[in-house]
C-alpha cells in the first residue's frame, strides 16, 4: 500500500503589541520552546514593512504563518507547559488571534526568505458562481507563474486556539519570488477571474513579501 502524502501543519498568528520590549521578550522566549516542536521556518508579516492589504477591509496588522510537520505537531508546541510559560510574558500587553490549520496534502511551503504569498480570507455568497467559474480555472493561472496553493480551508477546518479568529475561509497561495506574485497579480487572466471572484462574497486579500534583513 503507498503511504499517505503527508499533510503539513500550520500556526496562523495575527496581532499587535502594546510594548516593543514585551514582544521582543516574548519572541525570544518563544522561539527557542518553537525549535524543539518540529517547526520548520515562517513568513512574517509587518504592516508598513512586507505587508498590504490588496483587497478589502481586513485590518493591517502583523502576520505570522509558521510551518510544522503536522497539525499534531503545531497542538503538542500551543498546549506544551515550556509553551504556556513562554505566553505570560505577553499576557495583557497586546492582542492575538491565533488558529491552526492543516495544509494541502503532497505541498511543501517553501518559507525560505524568498517566496511571497497572497492571503486569501473569504465569506461567500454565491457559491455556485466561485465553484463553476473560478475555483476550476485559478490553479492553472497560479501554476502559471510559478504559485501553488499551500492552505485551502473552509471555516470548519480551522482550529481557533486564542482570540477571534476571522469567521471566514482561508486560502494561501505561495510564489518563489515577489516578481513572480506581482506577474500573477497584474496579469490579464488572473484580473479576469479576481473581478468574478470579487462577485461572489466578501473577500480581503492580503500580500506578504519577503522580510529585508539589514
Amino acid at each position: 500500500m503507498q503511504a499517505s502524502a503527508a499533510v503539513p501543519g500550520y500556526l496562523l498568528v495575527t496581532g499587535w503589541y502594546k510594548d516593543l520590549g514585551v514582544q521582543r521578550a516574548y519572541t525570544a522566549e518563544m522561539t527557542e520552546v518553537i525549535r524543539r516542536y518540529g517547526y520548520q521556518g515562517a513568513a512574517i508579516g509587518m504592516p508598513g514593512v512586507n505587508l498590504a492589504v490588496l483587497e478589502g477591509e481586513w485590518t493591517p496588522r502583523f502576520m505570522i504563518l509558521a510551518k510544522f510537520p503536522s497539525g499534531d505537531a503545531v497542538r503538542k508546541f500551543w498546549w506544551s507547559e515550556d509553551y504556556q510559560q513562554a505566553k505570560k510574558l505577553r499576557l495583557g500587553q497586546g492582542y492575538l488571534d491565533v488558529a491552526t490549520v492543516d495544509g494541502l496534502p503532497g505541498t511543501e511551503a517553501r518559507v525560505d526568505g524568498e517566496a511571497a504569498y497572497l492571503v486569501f480570507f473569504a465569506d461567500l455568497k454565491d457559491r455556485k458562481t466561485f465553484l463553476e467559474q473560478y475555483a476550476p480555472f485559478a490553479p492553472a493561472v497560479v501554476a502559471r507563474h510559478g504559485g501553488e496553493f499551500v492552505i485551502r480551508a473552509d471555516r470548519t477546518q480551522i482550529e481557533s486556539l486564542e482570540g477571534d479568529w476571522i469567521n471566514a475561509s482561508l486560502v494561501v497561495v505561495e510564489f518563489p519570488s515577489v516578481a513572480n506574485l506581482k506577474a500573477f497579480w497584474g496579469s490579464e487572466d488572473y484580473q479576469r477571474l479576481s473581478r468574478i471572484r470579487a462577485s461572489t462574497g466578501k473577500w480581503s486579500v492580503v500580500e506578504i513579501l519577503p522580510m529585508e534583513m539589514n
